[in-house]
């Protein structure tokens, strides 16, 4: 059993990982029950980045609520590597006139929870949690 009591913001920040990966298992299952309509990408992408995003999210979120050593770092990881894929994704495949006028919205949000994520998995009780040295 820990010593640590587990920090409200590790609880928090599980639950918006944890919301995130439902929306991508979503994904996986809609992708995998898509009707053959017209596309511009691969009929792979949809259920491949659900299955990615996905089940990288729910291992995350099992690794940050029982205080898994390697939990933070791999959340920052895969916070820059998430932001990253969503970013060119929109970019390249999100070609509407409602994908355009959302952009600004979206970059807010982004950094908005960008910032949330470094700011709470760098609190001191945080980093006490996860058993990182606190400098």
């Amino acid at each position: 059993m820990r010593s640590e009591p587990r920090p409200v913001i590790v609880t928090l920040l599980s639950l918006g990982v944890l919301t995130l990966a439902a929306v991508f298992l979503t994904r996986l299952a809609a992708g995998l029950r898509s009707p053959s309509l017209p596309k511009t990408i691969p009929a792979w992408y949809l259920p491949l980045t659900g299955a990615v995003w996905g089940g990288g999210g729910l291992l995350l979120v099992v690794g940050m609520l029982t205080g898994k050593r390697w939990a933070p770092a791999f959340t920052r990881l895969g916070a820059v590597a998430f932001t990253v894929w969503y970013w060119t994704d929109r970019l390249l495949l999100a070609k509407s006139d409602y994908a355009a006028v959302t952009r600004p919205a979206d970059a807010a949000i982004c950094v908005m929870a960008m910032v949330v994520l470094f700011w709470g998995l760098n609190r001191d009780g945080t980093r006490d949690y996860f058993g990182e040295k606190s400098s």
